[in-house]
């Protein structure tokens, strides 16, 4: 294990304190239903049932 840190020897001033003001409002907002929705959409498009009509150059090797 590392050795603990050592405080530094002079006392650093950082300068002007700004203060943060933070939204209360946003704080309980969930965006994970948001969040899967877009997936969905997005893994949709990648899927193998799609992959034919995003892909598909216009003829096949089958035919």
């Amino acid at each position: 294990p590392l050795p603990p840190l050592e405080p530094p020897d002079a006392e650093f001033d950082a300068g002007e304190e700004i203060p943060v003001v933070m939204n209360d409002k946003d704080k309980d907002v969930d965006y994970s239903s948001f969040i899967f929705v877009i997936f969905a959409k997005v893994f949709s498009f990648l899927s193998d049932e799609s992959e034919d009509t995003i892909f598909d150059p216009g003829f096949s090797l089958s035919d």
